[in-house]
């Protein structure tokens, strides 16, 4: 499902960004649109936010679709769910893997 093409693709993309701020989830759905226009404008709004926080190009469109190859998508990934773990780990204030950052137990 990361790696393939289509909706539910792009519906966890939005899902992890809605993780790190859960106004983008209402920045990236927009509510009166056609299905298929509707798959378009989030894939752009979800570019757009991709590249303001420099998890790619500002025209990587193809890698929000997940038509590109596997270490970039690889890669992408990571960069994503690494910001989505700290995020979650630093809304936690009772969270033992902030007392060490960096250490894997």
């Amino acid at each position: 499902m990361i790696y393939k093409p289509g909706e539910p693709r792009i519906k966890l993309l939005q899902w992890l960004f809605s993780k790190l701020d859960s106004k983008l989830h209402e920045y990236i759905e927009p509510r009166f649109a056609t299905a298929e226009s509707k798959l378009d404008s989030r894939v752009q709004r979800l570019l757009f936010v991709t590249s303001m926080l420099g998890l790619c190009r500002y025209d990587d469109v193809d890698l929000i679709r997940g038509v590109t190859g596997g270490s970039r998508q690889d890669a992408f990934m990571d960069k994503l769910i690494d910001l989505v773990c700290i995020k979650d780990a630093a809304d936690d204030p009772d969270n033992k893997a902030m007392r060490n950052p960096g250490v894997i137990r």
